[in-house]
């Protein structure tokens, strides 16, 4: 089941916006790879909470877009460009 979009983020600066997709991206890509979990405003998250980063993420170029379109955590966006989310797997060995 796919979340919705709520606009947590519409109405902030656009310089913002773009430093904090800059960091979930580099978020998703660490967790992503294989390390075990990622420290944003005093949080961890980990594998278990990739959903939860795209959607903020979702949410971000939401508002980047200033509230058009239909962006769904799975990745879709309906009415213009498409924001790929790629599909990772769990790695079965990790680089020492």
């Amino acid at each position: 089941m796919a979340e919705s979009i709520i606009g947590a983020f519409l109405g902030l600066d656009e310089s913002l916006l773009l430093s904090m997709r800059t960091q979930w991206l580099d978020c998703l890509t660490t967790i992503a790879a294989g390390h075990q979990s990622v420290s944003i405003a005093g949080r961890q998250y980990t594998r278990a909470n990739l959903m939860e980063v795209k959607m903020i993420i979702a949410e971000i170029n939401y508002a980047l877009r200033g509230g058009t379109g239909n962006f769904s955590a799975g990745g879709s966006f309906s009415g213009g460009n498409s924001v790929p989310f790629p599909s990772f797997s769990a790695p079965t060995t990790f680089a020492s």
